[in-house]
């Protein structure tokens, strides 16, 4: 392929993605505004927009691309050269790891995912430098040097910081301060100077906002984590968050993403991955909206780790579904699903595939798994054990494809976060922890049902624990909507969880205590009212402390 020829590509493909990227922060910073403005309802379809206009790019660059070369389809090896230029374009981006997931889907989409040589792809290595604009990190945070007694006045200055109109400023710093003096040892702010850093981006999900920061005292490190709520367009604090764990739950993989406008998201990254060391790199960019890059960060971290793995891929614990094989890697936190031929060959394959879809784009409320989607997935033959590729063989021939290079491709492949599954955690569990995992479980069901989530098969075994004891479904195979269920489908679901409950006297009398409603008809035909009238899920994934009715009582200091 001519030089010229080459260049012209890369300058398509590139700016293709720059127009990607910049429509997608257009979209991503618009949503401060209806926040402000309370309009709750076209938040909520941001993420489906941005995804949109990531797809529709995708095809406009492709047309111009074969538009003045027809024949790259029948040339793989020129995206050896293609690659070459346009690692060097990308490589001092500021977003030059999204630039480079864009030219991979690029080149997948033109062979539809099939017959990929990964030299051609950004995947088991990347150039991007790691670079922004002059400032560096500290060029996408505040910085605040404080101590104990210019306390409220920096915690003022911080909020004042953020464009926004609040309700009572005072009042709030005042219970910040007061919280910090209670949460940080009295001889470091007497002696020693705090600094806490805080993004610039407010990370928005839903009806709330985030200001997200960290606290350093004499090598110690807290979050600092500000949700806030606008109510009647003047915006409240409503608590303070300190607890890693708790900042873990609130960055779940059981959310839909957040929205928060980043000129260099790898940056973000690296401030996120402080406070939240156990999260997977690739979740934490799946968790701001770039799900595309999540997987080539996701093949990059299991490749590596399956380089050195001391064990090999084995079945899930929990083989319940008739619809597919479920494997995972004991030393890999992730599992691996796999649609049976009977489910792929009938129109049960494409309806699984549109209801991961769609819930990958909903607000989960932090009750239903991410599932992401891989096409043609390779492993190395030598990982997968007999058992498995037994399995595989049997359940999904189509599927599977043992290559001459030793190597195993799936077709279709869905990749989700391993938990235990409920059953089997209240088998082992001790008296406690078994109590308040079936609370959960209750309140799981009624909160996926207010964001109009209704799983047909409520059983135990649909749902895991995660490893913060929070009940979270994995079962998208029977997934409906509340706001469709007709009369006889509502007593049908209380039959079903009465039936759940009568082969297990301590879960019917945990859940007939905290949450009779899911035996009542009555319940879940208010449930389905309240959906149908739009009313959006208000799930806080935090303690907010006692129900108030006062507005500006609204915390849990």
């Amino acid at each position: 392929m001519k030089y010229t020829t080459t260049q012209q590509i890369v300058n398509i493909i590139f700016e293709g993605f720059e127009k990607y990227f910049e429509g997608f922060r257009q979209i991503t910073r618009s949503v401060e505004g209806d926040f402000k403005q309370e309009n709750y309802q076209k938040i909520q379809g941001v993420a489906s927009q941005r995804q949109g206009l990531y797809n529709q790019t995708l095809q406009s660059v492709l047309d111009q691309i074969l538009n003045i070369r027809p024949t790259l389809e029948n040339n793989q090896s020129d995206w050896a050269y293609l690659k070459q230029e346009y690692s060097v374009t990308v490589q001092n981006h500021s977003a030059g790891d999204i630039a480079e997931t864009f030219f991979n889907s690029i080149y997948g989409r033109l062979y539809n995912y099939r017959h990929l040589n990964n030299e051609y792809l950004f995947v088991s290595k990347s150039y991007y430098k790691h670079r922004v604009t002059k400032g560096g990190v500290s060029a996408i945070y505040h910085t605040y040097q404080i101590n104990d007694n210019h306390l409220f006045e920096t915690i003022h200055q911080l909020l004042l910081d953020f464009n926004f109109d609040y309700e009572n400023l005072d009042r709030d710093v005042g219970l910040i301060t007061a919280t910090l003096q209670q949460r940080v040892s009295p001889r470091f702010l007497k002696s020693h100077t705090i600094t806490i850093e805080v993004l610039k981006s407010v990370f928005y999900r839903n009806k709330r906002g985030y200001i997200i920061g960290k606290l350093q005292v004499q090598g110690i490190l807290m979050p600092f984590v500000l949700p806030i709520l606008s109510v009647e367009r003047k915006v409240i604090i409503e608590t303070l968050i300190t607890n890693p764990n708790s900042l873990s739950i609130v960055f779940s993989f059981a959310h839909s993403c957040f929205l928060a406008d980043t000129p260099a998201p790898s940056l973000l990254i690296e401030f996120l991955q402080v406070l939240l060391p156990s999260k997977l790199t690739a979740e934490l960019y799946s968790s701001i909206g770039f799900d595309n890059h999540c997987k080539t960060v996701l093949i990059r971290q299991l490749n590596a780790h399956i380089k050195k793995a001391p064990d090999e891929m084995v079945l899930w614990q929990n083989q319940t579904s008739t619809s597919m094989t479920t494997f995972t890697l004991p030393s890999f936190n992730m599992v691996f699903r796999v649609l049976h031929d009977q489910t792929s060959t009938s129109d049960k394959e494409a309806a699984i595939k549109d209801k991961y879809r769609t819930l990958s784009q909903k607000n989960r409320v932090g009750r239903m798994t991410q599932a992401l989607e891989f096409y043609n997935f390779i492993f190395p033959k030598e990982i997968m054990s007999t058992q498995v590729l037994e399995h595989l063989c049997t359940q999904a021939p189509s599927q599977v494809k043992i290559t001459g290079n030793n190597q195993i491709s799936i077709a279709y492949l869905l990749v989700e976060r391993r938990m235990v599954s409920l059953d089997l955690f209240l088998k082992k569990a001790n008296v406690m922890a078994r109590k308040l995992v079936m609370q959960d479980y209750g309140l799981a069901i009624k909160q996926l049902a207010l964001a109009n989530i209704l799983p047909a098969n409520l059983s135990l075994n649909c749902f895991g624990v995660s490893q913060h004891s929070r009940v979270i479904c994995y079962n998208y195979e029977q997934l409906g909507w509340l706001s469709d269920v007709q009369p006889e489908g509502i007593h049908r679901l209380t039959q079903q969880i009465q039936a759940i409950l009568k082969n297990d006297p301590e879960l019917k009398e945990v859940l007939t205590e905290k949450h009779p409603g899911l035996l009542d008809k009555e319940y879940w035909k208010q449930l389905q009212s309240r959906v149908k009238s739009g009313e959006i899920a208000d799930v806080p994934p935090y303690e907010k402390g006692l129900p108030i009715d006062n507005k500006t009582d609204m915390y849990s200091f």
